[in-house]
């Protein structure tokens, strides 16, 4: 009588590619999550990938507080247009690079994103309050 439960069984094609589909597909995880990056800089990617990501998310379920009525406020035209295209902009970008996919194009969008959003709200801000938050 054999000793192990699996030498009495005939060969099952299915579970002989059943089992290499398995290794394929852990072998490819493996590959796609490897990198040869710092700790500090897969940290910050994730981060910065996560707040993106969230930001986008927030503008469809907040859309009066940070979406378009919070567009609308700051006087960016066409609101009930950017604001869902900025939306969609932070979640697929910030994904990308939350997962580290195409990192270095998903930096110039949300790069443009940032920029219009400091120059927008940020700007104006210390221009009328001082740079510290406080009229001297």
């Amino acid at each position: 009588m054999p000793t192990c439960w699996h030498s009495s069984r005939p060969d099952v094609p299915w579970l002989r590619l059943k089992n290499n589909m398995e290794g394929r597909f852990v072998m490819t995880i493996q590959r796609l999550t490897r990198s040869s990056a710092p700790a500090a800089t897969i940290l910050i990617r994730i981060l910065v990938g996560a707040v993106f990501f969230s930001e986008g998310i927030q503008k469809f379920l907040f859309p009066d507080a940070l979406g378009v009525g919070r567009f609308a406020k700051i006087g960016i035209p066409e609101p009930a247009t950017m604001a869902p295209f900025v939306g969609v902009v932070e979640i697929v970008f910030g994904a990308l690079i939350l997962l580290g996919f195409l990192t270095r194009l998903s930096a110039v969008p949300l790069l443009i994103d940032i920029s219009v959003a400091i120059a927008t709200t940020k700007v104006p801000m210390a221009a009328r309050q001082g740079l510290l938050g406080r009229r001297t």
